[in-house]
């Protein structure tokens, strides 16, 4: 690649991120949880819904699982079953914890080199399900240890999701049973 056609690159790239903070979604504003318990989040997730996002685009049965490996360092896995290419997907992870030590925030790369923002809203005490939101309103995700999750917990979560300013009609649910 020459010089004039890595700047054109380069300068394309710019112009692209530029357009992309400029016309992104509006952000959400929740605070979120404060007394954050890493170990206690490690380990298997399943999906029960979310917002759908191109990202996650036709994907069913999502399971996420979070891990440290001997390094220290956090990593975790995505699979799930795409309903158009009749596949299972899995997808591996870095993770980022916040630099506040005990702030519900974390930052993964799931699908991209570029990191995404998880901001953790609600949690049940004994981390059983929990409640996440992206960095704006179109983004956010229930989730629990198990396939089910008691009706009181998915209504506080949508609700509190709609109070927030969520769309809440638009959720994926990723089992039959919800």
């Amino acid at each position: 690649m020459d010089k004039k056609q890595s700047l054109l690159t380069f300068t394309a790239l710019a112009v692209g991120t530029f357009i992309y903070n400029y016309l992104k979604p509006i952000r959400s504003s929740v605070e979120v949880i404060n007394d954050f318990k890493i170990e206690k989040f490690l380990g298997e997730w399943q999906q029960i819904a979310r917002l759908d996002n191109r990202k996650e685009n036709n994907l069913r049965k999502i399971k996420l699982s979070f891990f440290k490996n001997d390094n220290g360092q956090y990593y975790g896995t995505l699979t799930g079953y795409n309903l158009v290419k009749h596949n299972h997907v899995k997808i591996e992870s870095k993770i980022k914890l916040n630099a506040v030590k005990n702030l519900g925030i974390f930052k993964a790369a799931f699908f991209t080199p570029f990191y995404s923002n998880y901001n953790i809203v609600k949690v049940d005490e004994n981390y059983q399900d929990m409640l996440i939101f992206g960095n704006n309103l179109d983004r956010m995700w229930i989730l629990s240890r198990t396939k089910e999750i008691p009706k009181e917990r998915i209504d506080l979560y949508t609700q509190y999701a709609k109070d927030c300013g969520f769309d809440i009609s638009n959720l994926v649910w990723n089992f039959e049973n919800n």
